[in-house]
């Protein structure tokens, strides 16, 4: 599944964490994107202007050995280092452009690497985040769920609609 497109004018809140299994979930931990920095997964929770949750998607970040790069004595500082990720082909990726963190936000790939002191050579994860599932929901006037659509990482899709009352329709 490819990164779940932006919904434009409505309020976004990241979260580490979603309690019961109630329909719509229900975010808990609220975190800027900052904060995600060392979480292997988060969620991203859309919000309408009534605020109603109206998308709920979570993140998983898989990172794997991206070998390493030589820095130039001058631009070798201690800490972490982000940099964008060139797609080459189908799975190949090249060291790009410096990043802060928050940029990293926007990019499905990217690299990490630790600079150590008086070290140039820097080993790099290539860090891939994949959408697991985005869960869409539709409300009815009087505020009850009109309906949910999820769609899973694997591509399965589940539609469920409910009536006016709340009440799940079987069909």
């Amino acid at each position: 599944m490819a990164q779940a497109e932006e919904i434009k004018n409505i309020r976004k809140q990241y979260f580490k964490s979603w309690a019961s299994y109630q329909i719509p979930m229900r975010p808990t931990q609220p975190l800027s994107y900052q904060e995600t920095e060392n979480l292997a997964s988060y969620y991203l929770g859309y919000y309408s202007e009534d605020g109603r949750l109206v998308r709920f998607i979570k993140f998983l970040r898989k990172p794997t050995p991206g070998g390493t790069v030589q820095l130039e004595h001058s631009k070798a500082t201690t800490g972490i280092l982000y940099l964008s990720a060139e797609k080459h082909g189908q799975a190949e990726y090249s060291v790009g452009s410096p990043l802060n963190f928050e940029q990293t936000s926007s990019h499905a790939v990217y690299y990490k690497g630790i600079v150590k002191p008086n070290d140039n050579t820097v080993k790099l994860e290539l860090i891939q985040t994949d959408v697991f599932f985005v869960d869409d929901y539709t409300y009815w006037p009087n505020g009850n769920l009109k309906s949910r659509t999820m769609q899973k990482q694997t591509g399965e899709i589940q539609h469920k609609d409910y009536d006016e009352s709340g009440t799940e329709i079987h069909n």
